[in-house]
């Protein structure tokens, strides 16, 4: 079951080299999948962030400084920008293999 449903995930990521145009299909596959996916990555990754920012507080005090701001990016930040900021039917292999600039 699992391996049929991410082989069909796979088919729908796929999209041919040659073609760049964002059809309908596209769309509906968005915001029927990767958007509520993506919300859902979002409200999970809140919740993990709340849960555990005191461990990540405590290690802030050793260097490099920063875990709570990686630690948010990669639990909040990340897939709110992947669901709230990327254009409907944008390919999502490519938003995931390049991250957005700032």
């Amino acid at each position: 079951m699992i391996r049929h449903l991410l082989i069909c995930i796979l088919l729908v990521c796929a999209t041919p080299a040659q073609s760049e145009e964002i059809t309908l299909w596209d769309k509906a596959v968005d915001i029927g999948f990767f958007r509520p996916t993506g919300f859902l990555a979002t409200l999970l990754g809140a919740g993990a962030f709340a849960a555990m920012s005191p461990m990540a507080a405590v290690a802030t005090v050793f260097p490099p400084h920063d875990s709570i701001s990686a630690f948010a990016e990669t639990l909040v930040i990340k897939p709110a920008e992947f669901t709230f900021t990327r254009p409907v039917g944008a390919p999502v292999v490519r938003w995931l293999a390049v991250p957005p600039a700032r």
